[in-house]
């Protein structure tokens, strides 16, 4: 018993013309039944309308939206109760005693809580990124902006002023805005289609910008840091701030190329039922760079939070990964083909709003709150 071939009779005929699809299908040989439940997920999203598919993508990216900055904001007060505890302990001459008291972060409990929060935002984000475009799906990532205020406030008792909150909302406003001039469907490609992606020139092109990107704030990110640690008249703050929080951004961005890429290939197994794709090295390699890049995402985002304020790293963070994600999914998905001369000008103004909004969020405060000793940084 399995799904019809041609499922768009679902969209075309209504519920009839597929259970007619469906009795055509039983006549042809049955295939093994699929155990795994996320793969049987992907099967069932297949059989919805795209337009209902895409609001499904955006419900789901709103509820990892939600979820994401409790976790980020779990880990951040972890971290300040570590080093409240080492400093604590900083007045005891016994270096064993302070050695003991220092757990590393990942061995928090608190910290442990938040990271699977975070984790289960980056599955609801891996499922919306199949059903729907990444170009929708990146903007309604802002929401995480919103709910970083409450956060801040409520479970690391950061002052919010109001300052951050009109522009926390300015921030929204143009979300909605781009959102709303990007909309269009899920362009479906075969796993041939997919995998041809990687060797156009845009996709060197931006494979180029990325590197080099990270590469500079990676190298101000270890300047800094060295300056800090030596107490040096050099060293700024905000620069380090800005660097550590955009380069996780980035980073993050990455995540959503090729979470984005791993997903479209699954749907597109689906729709071909076949499982060749697993017998080449490209999903394997997909798969490991989905693998890195959140890897290091973690550790600089964590790295920054140890540092400073959520309700400064946050921001620009969440401020990096959406214009790289925007820009990935427009130059290597080629969505920017589907916008016309007047919805490509409301799409821009949309982002220029967001990143006004964000720029203003991040200078609010002019006071940077600096977290335990300056080499505890990981």
């Amino acid at each position: 018993d399995r799904f019809p071939r041609d499922t768009a009779a679902l969209h075309r005929d209504g519920i009839n013309g597929w259970r007619r699809a469906r009795r055509e299908s039983l006549t042809e040989p049955s295939t093994p039944a699929v155990a795994c439940p996320v793969w049987a997920a992907f099967v069932a999203m297949s059989i919805v309308a795209p337009s209902s598919l895409t609001l499904a993508g955006v419900g789901l990216a709103l509820m990892a939206s939600c979820i994401s900055p409790v976790g980020i904001s779990l880990q951040k007060l972890s971290h300040s109760r570590h080093a409240a505890g080492r400093a604590d302990t900083a007045v005891a001459a016994d270096l064993l005693q302070r050695s003991a008291h220092s757990t590393r972060y990942y061995r928090q409990g608190l910290w442990l809580v938040g990271m699977g929060l975070v984790a289960a935002a980056s599955l609801l984000d891996f499922l919306a990124l199949g059903i729907a475009p990444q170009i929708i799906v990146a903007p309604t990532g802002t929401l995480a902006l919103v709910f970083n205020i409450f956060c801040a406030r409520f479970i690391l008792g950061e002052p919010i002023t109001s300052i951050e909150i009109i522009s926390t909302v300015v921030t929204f406003a143009g979300t909605i805005i781009a959102v709303i001039a990007a909309r269009t469907t899920n362009v479906e490609r075969t796993v041939s289609e997919l995998l041809r992606l990687y060797l156009t020139y845009n996709f060197f092109g931006y494979a180029f910008t990325i590197l080099l990107g990270i590469g500079i704030l990676a190298r101000v990110s270890v300047v800094q840091r060295r300056l800090r640690k030596q107490s040096s008249a050099k060293y700024n703050a905000r620069t380090l701030r800005f660097s550590l929080s955009a380069l996780s951004g980035i980073i993050g961005s990455c995540n959503v190329l090729f979470a984005k890429c791993l997903a479209s290939l699954l749907f597109a197994c689906i729709e071909e039922r076949s499982a060749s794709m697993f017998a080449t090295l490209w999903p394997y390699c997909i798969a490991a760079g989905l693998c890195t890049s959140v890897f290091f995402q973690f550790k600089v985002l964590n790295s920054a939070l140890k540092l400073f304020n959520a309700a400064h790293v946050v921001p620009v963070f969440q401020l990096c990964w959406l214009l790289g994600s925007v820009i990935s999914g427009m130059v290597f998905f080629q969505e920017y083909a589907f916008f016309t001369t007047a919805r490509l000008m409301v799409f821009l103004l949309g982002l220029a709003i967001t990143i006004g909004g964000v720029v203003l969020l991040s200078i609010s405060r002019t006071g940077q709150t600096s977290v335990g000793h300056p080499a505890s940084a990981a």
